[in-house]
């Protein structure tokens, strides 16, 4: 899955901190779609695997990455 965003850029669906180092304070779930045929991958873990109907499987993946403010 990819996502390409002319001018305006993934801020139009993701939400973005400002800066590629930057991570998610509450962590990040995806729930991803698919035909039963297919698996579903993304970062984190594995959270909640369905079959919601006779053709699609659903997949969340979850992934948590504190952060961490040092002086």
């Amino acid at each position: 899955m990819a996502v390409a965003c002319q001018l305006i850029g993934a801020s139009v669906w993701y939400p973005w901190q400002g800066n590629m180092d930057d991570e998610p304070e509450l962590g990040a779930s995806i729930t991803i779609i698919v035909p039963d045929t297919l698996i579903a991958v993304a970062n984190g873990h594995l959270v909640k695997q369905s079959k919601e109907s006779v053709a699609t499987n659903y997949y969340t993946w979850e992934v948590k990455n504190p952060l961490i403010i040092t002086d």
